[in-house]
């Protein structure tokens, strides 16, 4: 017994294994992320190997469910710790969840929590569903099973995998029919897709809709972004091209962890959550580590988006060689130096190529711009484009992939589900 509360004692100084659950806030909680950059806390890839679940803001009703599913996946000893929001993040109850203020400093609360785990001075949370209800077709059939033969007969059988032509040489290979997300790390919160896997070649791919129109709680859009203050009032170009890098910046970090260079998607996520004179100071070098580090040739040329679907979706045009770019025509970015920079091929890797290449324009631009004031009225070119657009193109780019590549054509894309649901910006809103 003594030697468990020492093992205990020690584990609890550990950094905590927590296991992200993404919902919308006006505040902090809507950007969690940025956890990854407390060495207190691991953002884990799996319920399995968590301690306590972290869910940030309130989710929207169809993600309810899936989140006591990812709840009751966690070993025990569990706890549940609820930042921001102002609803019960689960439905019926989830009564143990430890709540933290949308300004509170929860990765105190989270290290607390899991203290008071791993020395019994809080109780495991205990399932949020029921796993007590009794399958009609449990003790069927000679080995209970569900009726006669390997997969079960008849009332209750259950079918083996359905066959069908492999894409690649038309050879018949089983389907295998998986749901991926909505908390699938690598993917963005929300995102849910209905897989059909031959091996791991993706054979068909179903959108699920998104989750966050269904929510009576918006993200709050406000003056604290310079795009959203851009539409209402002038804004200096510089902090335009900087907001700009920063968002390419934590685009480029998803990707880099997608890619397994965990450490570089970590000094990315905090190069972008600097202030603008280190970002001016040290993107450069952080660019030229990445391209050092052969990260075009790990990203697959798949995935292409061709140009008559790619137009009017920004970064994912120019990659696709759309000549496109709104700040061409906004007369207060003229004399910066400004030229519609494309690729030519549009898939994963030239997104990526596309992304780097804007990040150094960006810079360039802001350097140029001085105190200049881009005043509100002409079309604003904003670092990504709506998740409703990109969504349908997902099949397309998809299918033919091997699952790997597929995981970083998604992440290539810039999605985030949320980003439509914000309310538009009103003057005063903070």
């Amino acid at each position: 017994m003594a030697v468990n509360r020492l093992v205990h004692r020690v584990a609890a100084r550990a950094a905590v294994p927590t296991f992200l659950l993404q919902g919308t806030s006006a505040g902090a909680p809507d950007d969690a992320e940025v956890l990854r950059l407390d060495p207190r806390v691991v953002l884990v890839d799996t319920p399995r190997h968590a301690s306590v679940l972290l869910v940030a803001g309130v989710l929207p009703r169809p993600l309810q469910r899936p989140a006591a599913l990812v709840h009751d996946a966690l070993p025990h000893p569990r706890a549940t710790v609820w930042w921001g929001g102002d609803t019960g993040p689960f439905e019926p109850g989830l009564a143990e969840a430890v709540p933290v203020p949308a300004g509170g400093d929860v990765v105190k609360a989270i290290v607390d929590v899991h203290r008071r785990l791993l020395l019994a001075d809080l109780p495991s949370d205990a399932p949020t569903l029921t796993s007590t209800r009794r399958r009609e077709w449990r003790g069927v059939g000679p080995y209970g099973h569900g009726g006669s033969g390997m997969t079960g007969g008849e009332p209750y059988g259950r079918p083996l995998a359905d066959r069908a032509d492999d894409l690649r040489d038309g050879l018949k290979l089983d389907v295998l029919p998986v749901t991926v997300g909505p908390f699938f790390p690598a993917f963005p919160p929300g995102l849910t897709l209905q897989v059909s896997l031959q091996g791991d070649l993706v054979q068909d791919v179903d959108v699920l809709p998104n989750p966050y129109l269904d929510h009576d709680v918006q993200r709050r859009r406000g003056v604290a972004d310079p795009f959203d203050r851009a539409e209402i009032e002038a804004v200096r170009v510089a902090d335009l091209e900087l907001a700009r890098v920063r968002h390419h910046l934590r685009r480029l970090a998803v990707s880099l962890r997608v890619l397994g260079l965990g450490a570089l998607s970590v000094k990315a996520l905090r190069l972008a959550a600097r202030d603008c004179r280190r970002i001016v100071a040290e993107a450069p070098r952080l660019l030229a580590t990445v391209e050092r580090a052969g990260t075009a040739r790990a990203v697959a040329a798949v995935g292409a988006l061709p140009a008559d679907a790619a137009a009017g979706l920004g970064l994912l045009a120019r990659a696709s060689g759309v000549a496109e770019d709104a700040r061409s025509d906004d007369p207060d970015y003229q004399g910066l130096g400004l030229t519609v920079i494309c690729q030519q091929h549009g898939h994963a890797r030239a997104r990526w190529m596309q992304r780097l290449a804007e990040i150094r324009q960006s810079l360039a631009i802001a350097d140029r711009a001085g105190d200049r004031l881009r005043g509100p009225g002409a079309p604003l070119e904003r670092p990504a484009p709506a998740a409703a657009e990109v969504l349908p193109l997902l099949p397309r780019l998809l299918v033919g992939a091997e699952w790997g590549d597929a995981v970083a054509v998604v992440a290539s894309l810039d999605l985030d589900l949320r980003r439509d649901v914000a309310v538009p910006v009103a003057q005063g809103v903070g």
